[in-house]
């Protein structure tokens, strides 16, 4: 069973990771400046995400509303307290990482949830 390690890590295997159910815990839109000028804004947030088992996993990243459909993208990489292991345990570091949770974000069907969260929050 995996533990938080003590640098606040959990680690796990790819493997072990793909298998983490994780839930929706809170979306919202970031707190931009008013445009200025006829500025364009760009329409952004943050989502995060954890597992409701122990020791929880979480997982988080920015996102944009997408201006040539509408839908919300993920954009930069994901923040996470995983660190991802090979099969003898060592460490694939946060470059390896972080380029593995992206791809998980990009298969996760989250962008609804995430929605629904913002305009619960900003409803006028």
């Amino acid at each position: 069973m995996p533990s938080i390690s003590a640098d606040s890590y959990i680690r796990l295997s790819l493997e072990q990771l793909q298998a983490v159910r994780l839930e929706h815990l809170i979306s919202d839109l970031d707190a931009d400046p008013a445009p200025t000028d006829g500025e364009a804004t760009a329409i952004s947030g943050y989502t995060e995400w954890a597992s409701a088992e122990a020791p929880r996993v979480s997982l988080g990243w920015d996102w944009e509303l997408a201006p040539h459909d509408g839908g919300l993208r993920r954009f930069g990489l994901p923040r996470s307290n995983v660190m991802l292991v090979d099969a003898a345990g060592a460490d694939l570091g946060p470059a390896a990482s972080d380029a593995a949770l992206a791809r998980l974000v990009d298969r996760m069907d989250w962008q609804r949830a995430a929605w629904d969260d913002v305009s619960a929050r900003h409803r006028t």
